[in-house]
């Protein structure tokens, strides 16, 4: 599957039980990345794609449901519990620092970086979309 977290600069995804951040530009790029494969989340990350054509499957464990090429959209939960079924990692970097106490915990030294970009988001100056796969 593909993963998609969402992380401030020390890799920090949410902080008692609330997203660091929304930004309704990071994801229309998520659909548009996805475009004709389904997006797996919990139920509380929902109502972010509201606005979008995306295709959304809703689960408790979405990482236990998402097909190699699928991706999964993961806010709330560290990563490394179920890193074994990960074949590409997405990060969206907000390329500031919020509290957390949830981190995404995957060493990424064992990936390889195929591509990073930058577009403006709607509520932050500069999103930083980064791209790996397993080495």
């Amino acid at each position: 599957m593909k993963l998609v977290c969402c992380v401030d600069d020390i890799m920090g995804m949410a902080f008692f039980g609330r997203r660091q951040s929304r930004d309704a530009l990071l994801y229309e790029d998520l659909t548009t990345e996805a475009l004709g494969k389904t997006i797996h989340m919990q139920q509380r990350s929902a109502s972010l794609f509201s606005a979008t054509e995306a295709s959304i499957y809703i689960s408790e464990a979405p990482w236990e449901n998402a097909a190699d090429d699928e991706f999964c959209f993961v806010e709330f939960c560290s990563p490394s519990s179920f890193g074994d079924k990960i074949n590409e990692i997405i990060l969206y970097r907000w390329n500031r620092r919020y509290q957390s106490d949830v981190k995404f915990d995957i060493d990424l030294s064992n990936w390889k970086k195929l591509s990073e970009s930058e577009f403006p988001g709607s509520s932050h100056e500069k999103i930083t979309k980064e791209v790996y796969i397993r080495e």
